[in-house]
């Protein structure tokens, strides 16, 4: 794979900014990262993400509001001011909560404080770097230890996830170190059935939370070193997957998870791409869609058959191309990366 492997990107991160490999809390990696200092990648010429500097500008006003409506609330402020707090819930972080909701300083604020609650229940400002624990799903180890995120080198229940998987079932990778992260999802390699029955819908919520935060912290890093708004693009690939085999219950408990999930990380999914779907996707869909957030349900892009993608170069550019460039991406989703 022509992508730069998760533990050696961290490895790389940590060294340029001499900060000791799989020891520093959350907070270090804000401070030492610069926003107004955009860093474009040379390696695609369609990367079109808006500019922090400029997001700032423009919503400035909102940013100040929704900081005077956490402050003017009495739980709001404690946890604000708590600690090393006010280095997480800087501008940087209220803007992603304005921008999810379009400008309702009301709602945004409502969010926020939401959010700063859930964050302190789980100790999510203090559980350190989680980065380097972010793994491929390959089915290589079945070892079902329900882990703790405290003393396991790998995040809550990947194992246990990990076991209803297939080789290539899910793949996490960053194809440049300055761009968006991506995860691929070939649901033909996912045993539902199994999942449902031998994962609790609590514990699928909580491996769905530490998988949001350490991609949360890739993202938010990616963001501030190159002072672009970056997001994670998802890639679902159906082929092969059978009308059988999409276990309802599942789609349930994964709706009800990525709805909390999407109002405590705004700003987190880019896009999400539903490659090679089946003839009877469209009338699932219908049924499945009500129970999906209505802010994910506008990210998701149903993409034609990759034939059809070849032939137009300007729908590959439109869609996929702008968050990786064609040397990147994989030949089977239309690009010129011939090693997958």
């Amino acid at each position: 794979i022509h992508a730069i492997d998760l533990d050696a990107f961290i490895l790389l991160l940590q060294t340029d900014l001499s900060i000791p490999h799989r020891n520093f809390p959350s907070t270090e990696y804000r401070k030492l990262t610069n926003p107004m200092t955009p860093s474009i990648s040379a390696s695609n010429s369609n990367d079109n993400r808006p500019l922090i500097a400029d997001l700032l500008a423009t919503h400035s006003e909102a940013i100040a509001s929704v900081q005077k409506g956490i402050r003017a609330n009495d739980v709001g402020k404690e946890l604000y001011i708590k600690g090393g707090n006010l280095q997480c819930y800087d501008d940087i972080w209220i803007l992603r909560f304005v921008l999810s909701h379009r400008g309702n300083v009301k709602s945004a604020t409502k969010a926020a404080i939401k959010t700063m609650i859930f964050r302190e229940e789980k100790k999510l400002n203090v559980v350190g770097d989680l980065r380097h624990k972010l793994k491929h799903y390959n089915g290589d180890d079945n070892d079902v230890t329900r882990s703790d995120v405290t003393t396991s080198t790998d995040l809550p229940y990947r194992n246990l996830m990990n076991s209803f998987c297939e080789k290539d079932a899910a793949l996490n990778f960053l194809p440049d170190k300055n761009q968006s992260f991506w995860n691929i999802i070939q649901l033909c390699k996912l045993d539902l059935d199994r999942l449902v029955t031998e994962m609790s819908e609590e514990e699928l919520a909580e491996c769905y939370l530490y998988l949001n935060e350490a991609v949360y912290q890739i993202l938010d890093d990616i963001t501030r070193r190159t002072g672009m708004l970056t997001k994670c693009v998802k890639i679902i690939d159906m082929t092969n997957t059978q009308l059988l085999e999409m276990n309802r219950t599942y789609i349930k408990r994964d709706a009800t998870a990525s709805k909390v999930l999407e109002d405590f990380y705004p700003q987190l999914l880019g896009t999400m791409y539903i490659f090679n779907s089946p003839r009877w996707l469209s009338g699932f869909w219908t049924l499945v869609r009500p129970f999906f957030p209505k802010r994910l349900v506008e990210k998701i892009v149903f993409l034609p058959s990759l034939s059809k993608m070849q032939k137009s170069k300007r729908s590959l550019e439109s869609s996929i191309l702008r968050h990786i460039s064609e040397e990147h991406l994989p030949e089977k989703y239309g690009g010129m990366n011939k090693t997958w």
